[in-house]
């Protein structure tokens, strides 16, 4: 949602683009602040943790809602990425435990169903705008449902943590995060989540922007480009959820197809060229996140929370990207910025070529064999 009302909540409180790109950023050092959850999702209750991330996160939507500065969005910014931690990442590691063997495919089918979420959030820009209620008014009603979802959340029978006996039970908490910043697998991916970050909703709120000022869409026909992306992304993992492609399934095709359409979006000036554009990033990002998370959540078992924490750690240099292009759209237009964006897709698309084998060192992960307790 944020993304999808960029250019609303930058020209109603009159920010530079840099400074609207700064409150997108801003999550990164918040999911900074969140990996202790993270971390403590190995040791300690799932469901308190998630439940937690996701009342956070509806305070972080309330106050949105109700900022008139921007140092009221960057804060509400920043709780969205350390909430979001904590109610994701706690709620995935149990998600590992519970599945075993067919995480790619499970995983699909809960990224198919965020990313209905992904939908519907500019769809509820658009919808409030043309019914005049502005762009306050959905985030609202968003804090409102995230509430009720944590509530739901705290109710449910969530795997509790490996004990001392279990083979693959976690280290101590700093022997732990030592093991797996030693781990070069582990930095491989944390330079790829470095890369794919910008490339999420900073990349759809500046093409918004772009496609109302360069290519002379209207401001619904702007948000309505970025949700063909969004529909890429439920047909992306909707397609990965029926296929068994497990954690080992390629990178290097999707990644290839982002970099081809992120560059296509930025010199194609025909709006159906535009949407087919959009339509294929989306696609192949879901394709290549849902294979790179997969990956990262089996890389260490027992470690799962751990392994997502260092990881977000070492990409806190995407902070900084967000911001940089901002500045340079500042400085030298908007084509330019995005074209920015359309580069790292590109890098990213070259980096994926020296994935490493973490096959041959990673214990497989099997369903339990024997129900585990909840807490």
């Amino acid at each position: 949602m944020p993304a999808g009302a960029f250019e609303a909540f930058r020209s109603d409180l009159g920010l530079t683009y840099a400074q609207a790109s700064m409150v997108l950023a801003a999550a990164a050092p918040g999911a900074i602040a969140g990996n202790v959850f993270a971390v403590a999702a190995d040791y300690v209750s799932r469901r308190l943790l998630a439940s937690a991330g996701a009342f956070g996160y509806a305070i972080a939507l309330g106050l949105f809602a109700t900022a008139h500065s921007f140092t009221t969005v960057v804060v509400a910014s920043f709780l969205v990425g350390m909430s979001a931690t904590a109610m994701i990442d706690a709620a995935e590691v149990a998600l590992v435990d519970l599945v075993g063997d067919d995480l790619g495919p499970t995983l699909a089918r809960a990224n198919f169903l965020g990313a209905i979420g992904d939908l519907l959030g500019p769809l509820a820009v658009v919808v409030a705008a043309g019914l005049g209620f502005g762009w306050r008014a959905p985030f609202v009603v968003a804090a409102l449902v995230m509430a009720a979802y944590a509530v739901w959340l705290a109710t449910l029978p969530l795997p509790a943590p490996r004990d001392r006996s279990h083979p693959d039970a976690p280290e101590r908490p700093l022997r732990a995060l030592l093991d797996v910043a030693r781990d070069r697998r582990v930095w491989f991916f944390a330079a790829l989540a470095t890369l794919l970050g910008p490339l999420d909703e900073p990349f759809l709120a500046f093409l918004i922007a772009f496609a109302e000022r360069h290519r002379s869409m209207s401001a619904s026909g702007a948000v309505a480009l970025a949700m063909c992306s969004v529909v890429g992304s439920v047909v992306g993992f909707g397609l990965r959820a029926v296929r068994r492609t497990g954690p080992t399934g390629t990178l290097t095709r999707p990644a290839v197809v982002m970099a081809c359409a992120a560059a296509a979006l930025v010199v194609v000036p025909w709006v159906p060229g535009l949407v087919v554009a959009a339509f294929a990033f989306g696609a192949a990002l879901a394709a290549f996140w849902n294979t790179a998370d997969a990956r990262i959540l089996s890389l260490r078992p027992g470690q799962a929370g751990t392994v997502k924490a260092v990881i977000t750690t070492l990409e806190f240099g995407a902070f900084g990207l967000p911001i940089a292009y901002g500045a340079v759209a500042d400085a030298r237009g908007m084509t330019a910025g995005l074209a920015c964006y359309a580069a790292t897709a590109i890098l990213l698309a070259v980096l994926v070529t020296r994935a490493p084998d973490d096959r041959a060192t990673s214990r497989p992960v099997t369903r339990p064999t024997e129900p585990q307790p909840s807490v």
